[in-house]
This record gives structure tokens, sequence and C-alpha cells, in this order.
């Protein structure tokens, strides 16, 4: 009885809190290090941040973004929020041209498999 009450009085030990003041000092420098890759990286802000929010700004056109970090501080980031079809995947000018002079005799299909040989997309 004394052996099962032993057992259950003894505190398994709990994993040591990992210590990031060090990291703090020169996060840059851990962030870019050689051997951490993306995962590693995802890890490291799981750990500092405790939770994102994001609010729009429309008259300014911009997000922010308040950070809230585990040890009790808050941050807050503005990026500038795209207009609608602003992006990096506009369908070039030349592309276009084509398409507009083949529409009226070949198919979607025609034009595309064109538009792949020209290594257009």
């Amino acid at each position: 009885c004394e052996a099962r009450l032993s057992e259950v009085q003894r505190v398994e030990p709990v994993d040591a809190v990992p210590d990031f003041t060090g990291l703090a000092q020169d996060l840059e420098a851990t962030w870019n290090a050689p051997g951490v890759d993306m995962r590693c990286r995802q890890q490291l802000l799981r750990a500092l941040i405790k939770d994102i929010v994001a609010d729009v700004d429309d008259d300014a056109r911009d997000v922010i973004l308040t950070i809230h970090w585990h040890g009790g501080q808050h941050s807050q980031v503005r990026v500038r929020k795209p207009k609608s079809g602003e992006h990096g995947q506009r369908t070039p000018e030349e592309a276009l041209a084509i398409m507009r002079s083949m529409a009226t005799r070949w198919s979607d299909a025609e034009i595309a498999a064109t538009l792949n040989r020209m290594g257009m997309q």
C-alpha cells in the first residue's frame, strides 16, 4: 500500500520552459541561421506569439495587425491593402493581344495551347 502511495505522490518533472532572453538579443541572426528551416521558424513564432488580431482601415487602405506576444507586450504593424485585382498575377499585354486576335477563329482550348507553347500562362 505504501509503495502505491509513494508512486502516486511522486511528482513528474515538468519540461523546462525555454529561455528566449538570449534569442531576443539577436533574433535576426537566429532567423537567418544556415540550419534554420521554415518549420523551425514557424515553431519559433508559435512560441513567441500568443495571437494576432487583424483590423482594416478602409480610409487609409491598410490592414492593421496587432501582435500579442506571450510576454504581455503588444506590437502593431500596418500593411498596405492591395486594390482589387492588384497583385503579381496579371496577364501580360502580349498574351491579351494574342487572345484577342485568336478569339474570333479559335476555341479557348486552342488559344490556351498556343499560349502554353509560347511559354505564356
